[in-house]
């Protein structure tokens, strides 16, 4: 007898097909458990009316996720629409709650833009009564909804006050209480308050931490790191007041420093132990002091940066100390920059990293700069640049303004600039280069790239792959992109192992 046939039918038996009444209310079967698991993904308002319906009645009192943002309320969009103030509807939503919830928290989410402007604004005086009694009783619920979370066992705190409003003053921001004292937190977000109040901080369970629009102090960044002995990750946006960072922490592993323009005063960083860096903003502001060597280095110039003719010493400084890394990732500003150096005749340094990571808008005068960091790269073993519309975001009038007219006076063919570049890239194997691959001067760069690299092994170029999906994708059809394809195919090229890949 031959069991072969019957031995897939034993084990795994073809299910019949079941026939559901269509007035069967599957959703009353489901435990409790499955219900409240369920609620946990709606917004907290949304949850509580669920006390509508029969089945779930005050299963929304056991949620260990609370979720108030004030967003999904409104129209963020809507001209007429700036703060969250005078929101009675989502205050007493967060004193509900307060009086009927009952269970541990593993998530507390407050996404709510407020203020404390007629309280504290001088100008604010007789009239404003109302006004001022609302903030006063906004922070007292606040306050509580905080303090409550953390006695609940709260895992992950986010806090943000940025709301959709006008950016907030230092004067008029929510000052968090005393309560960075937790044994089980291992996530928090703060955005938009002040935290110098806060006397003990105390949370040794503390993986990730990021501070955004924070008014901070020296003294209050030490304390968060010696009471945060597991802070693994740390991300500090536009934060202020702060002059000195020093993380030695030895399980403090990656590093986000967004540097906004509130303050022109240089941040030291030390960090001897981090892995993972990315610097944004303004980077002139930042001095950086390393213990052994960085693997993943981001630096992205601020998009204020203006094509100034200067030196950029800080800013030579900075790549240097970070001319170690394993992997460096630079924006489309810092490669102006280069091209600034290079144009100037400004030293620049050389560079030992092994992978270099790249967003660029290829406009004609980026060339120059790419040029000089290629070849101060020599060291490079993989490549990848996504490539996104020169005519995208302020590139468009970029170089018309005042202070970046100086740059005409350095007029070149860019139709013929990479034919007049040398380099030898002797250890480089991969290049991949994705997104707008049409774009004008791609092909020549291209070009250089094949004939400088001996021991290249692989060239990939997509339209379909961008490093991110922040742009729209090219549209093509098949013969154009055949023959976009056999562009790149005829390219001569010093390896004779190279295969590309196109797509």
């Amino acid at each position: 007898m031959d069991i072969s046939d019957n031995y897939g039918k034993e084990i795994c038996p073809i299910p019949k097909k079941v026939k559901i009444s269509d007035d069967k209310d599957l959703i009353s079967d489901l435990p409790d458990d499955i219900l409240v698991h369920i609620l946990s993904f709606l917004p907290i308002k949304d949850a509580i009316n669920t006390m509508l319906l029969r089945r779930f009645g005050g299963l929304w009192r056991s949620i260990q996720v609370l979720d108030f943002d004030s967003c999904l309320y409104h129209e963020c969009e809507d001209p007429d629409f700036l703060q969250d103030y005078l929101n009675e509807n989502f205050v007493d939503v967060i004193h509900y709650v307060l009086s009927h919830h009952d269970s541990t928290l593993d998530k507390l989410c407050l996404k709510f833009g407020f203020t404390l402007t007629y309280s504290r604004g001088e100008e604010y005086g007789e009239g404003f009564e109302y006004e001022k009694e609302w903030e006063k009783a906004t922070v007292i619920q606040i306050d509580k909804l905080i303090r409550y979370s953390i006695s609940r066992k709260v895992k992950v705190l986010d806090v943000n006050f940025k709301g959709c409003g006008p950016p907030m003053e230092l004067w008029e921001i929510y000052d968090l209480p005393d309560v960075l004292t937790s044994n089980y937190l291992t996530h928090l977000k703060l955005a938009a308050l002040n935290i110098t109040s806060c006397t003990k901080i105390d949370m040794k369970s503390l993986r990730i931490l990021l501070l955004n629009d924070v008014s901070l102090s020296d003294d209050i960044m030490e304390s968060i790191l010696l009471g945060c002995p597991s802070l693994e990750d740390l991300s500090l946006i536009d934060c202020y007041g702060l002059r000195e960072l020093d993380c030695r922490n030895p399980n403090l592993k990656k590093v986000m420093l967004c540097l906004g323009h509130k303050e022109d005063k240089f941040l030291v960083v030390s960090c001897p132990y981090v892995l993972s860096l990315e610097i944004e903003g303004w980077l002139p502001r930042v001095f950086l002091m390393l213990g052994s060597p960085i693997v993943d280095v981001s630096i992205y110039y601020s998009y204020k940066f203006r094509c100034k003719q200067q030196q950029y010493h800080t800013v030579r400084c900075l790549l240097q100390t970070v001319s170690q890394c394993k992997t460096f990732s630079p924006c489309t500003w810092t490669i102006l920059v280069f091209t600034i150096w290079n144009f100037m005749n400004v030293h620049c340094p050389s560079f030992d990293w092994k992978n270099l990571i790249m967003k660029v808008g290829l406009t004609k005068w980026h060339h120059p700069g790419l040029s000089l960091l290629l070849r101060n790269s020599l060291s490079l073993e993989t490549l990848t640049i996504q490539i996104y519309p020169y005519g995208y975001s302020v590139l468009d009038f970029f170089f018309k303004t005042p202070e970046a007219k100086w740059i005409e006076a350095y007029e070149f063919d860019v139709d013929k600039y990479w034919d007049s570049q040398e380099a030898t890239f002797p250890s480089l194997e991969t290049i991949s280069i994705y997104g707008y691959v049409n774009e004008p001067y791609v092909l020549q760069l291209v070009k250089f790239l094949l004939r400088s690299a001996a021991r290249l092994q692989k060239l990939v170029i997509s339209t379909k792959e961008p490093l991110k999906p922040t742009y729209e994708r090219l549209q093509f059809t098949s013969e154009q992109l055949k023959e976009l394809s056999q562009k790149f195919e005829s390219l001569p090229r010093a390896s004779p192992e190279v295969k590309l890949y196109f797509s």
